[in-house]
């Protein structure tokens, strides 16, 4: 198996590294959350009362803030450090390249650099794909949604005079 690192835009706009290979297969994020962290240490008691006595001790620091998904990424190991990612069929066996979120379309739009004439899938929910039909057959390397054109956009490195398709909504 041939692994390689995707760019994924998240839906917040933030570009995350995602894994896949040239089998086809996808690792995608079940959007989990990990553990809340354990609480803070107690605080130092209070200050000298004024009969001499010392004064209560500090409440509890609160509960740290529960961990990110798949937020470290140990290289060459083929799987994020937190779990859990699971792999999905993809809509066809190409070397899918790219991966970007097209919220006001509902649909997660991939492009990859080999196939024939389905070098575009796209997806609801990141675990049901559907093969699309791509304007040519080039290497296509990136691709991204342009909101406020309503416009995707995909790049590609091979063939000459045509390495830009878009594709409206």
């Amino acid at each position: 198996m041939s692994e390689f690192v995707l760019q994924v835009t998240t839906t917040n706009g933030q570009v995350v590294p995602a894994l896949g290979d040239n089998d086809g297969r996808l690792l995608v994020s079940s959007g989990v959350t990990g553990p809340a962290g354990p609480a803070g240490p107690q605080g130092p008691a209070g200050p000298q009362g004024p009969q001499g006595a010392q004064g209560p001790q500090g409440a509890q620091g609160p509960a740290g803030a529960a961990g990110a998904d798949a937020i470290e990424w140990l290289p060459n190991s083929g799987y994020w450090a937190r779990q859990p990612w699971q792999t999905r069929s993809s809509a066809a066996d190409n070397a899918w390249r790219s991966v970007t979120w097209a919220k006001e379309l509902g649909l997660l739009v991939a492009v990859a650099e080999t196939g024939t004439g389905n070098h575009v899938m796209t997806s609801p929910d990141g675990i049901n794909w559907t093969a699309r039909s791509s304007a040519a057959d080039n290497g296509w390397l990136s691709v991204t949604w342009a909101k406020e054109l309503g416009l995707l956009v995909a790049v590609a490195y091979t063939e000459t005079g045509n390495r830009v398709m878009t594709s409206p909504p």
